[in-house]
């Protein structure tokens, strides 16, 4: 399979498990604007994370459209040698923000290059759904610990999603809340944490593109 049709199929993953219902809220607005982001210095580097089943190279850059966002590249690579998977996602913009003292980190798929890099017209961006995913960072030694953040919680047998709060507009398991909305939802601590815990650390071999 050749790079531009595994761009495009990750962005179709991406965009079903978003649509179809995981374990964490999606929203539909960005979590923060640009002036109330931090710099995102001290993240910009190689970085690596293993699961039980798969491992990760996590490429942060700068992003050259915005002195505060950043680029995200990850490779992920199977550990199970029955499934050799081994594969680039779709490029991420990323934005990290401090409230109180938690961390945080906004991302959401870099659609229009994705459409550049699939050699599609760029134009059609409107026609993509872009979704924010948001992750609380937690500093531990070398690195850090990511959990998603989630403003609902997921029907356990059918039904539709539980809010947090009362404030939280959902809609099956996106927010609707706008913007400023959502960073007072953040303020007050009005949402809830996935049970999965990512460790990240640093790596000294930078990331290499995929084949």
């Amino acid at each position: 399979m050749d790079s531009r049709r595994l761009v495009l199929l990750f962005c179709a993953v991406a965009t079903a498990v978003v649509l179809t219902g995981c374990s964490v809220t999606a929203s539909l607005a960005p979590y923060w604007e640009e002036a109330a982001a931090i710099s995102p210095r001290e993240f910009i580097g190689d970085w690596s994370c293993t699961t039980g089943s798969d491992s990760y190279r996590i490429k942060i850059s700068g992003n050259s459209r915005s002195g505060m966002a950043v680029r995200i590249e990850i490779i992920q690579t199977s550990k199970n040698p029955d499934r050799s998977f081994h594969g680039q996602w779709v490029p991420l913009d990323g934005m990290f923000t401090r409230i109180g003292d938690e961390y945080f980190l906004s991302v959401a798929v870099a659609v229009e290059d994705m459409l550049l890099e699939a050699e599609r017209n760029s134009a059609a961006v409107w026609m993509l759904g872009r979704f924010f995913f948001l992750l609380q960072l937690t500093p531990d030694g070398d690195g850090f610990k990511l959990r998603f953040v989630t403003f609902g919680t997921a029907p356990e047998n059918g039904g539709g999603w539980t809010p947090v709060g009362t404030t939280v507009k959902l809609k099956d398991n996106l927010v609707l809340n706008s913007t400023a909305e959502l960073q007072e939802l953040l303020k007050r601590r009005e949402y809830l944490l996935d049970q999965t815990i990512y460790s990240v650390v640093r790596c000294r071999e930078p990331l290499r593109q995929a084949e």
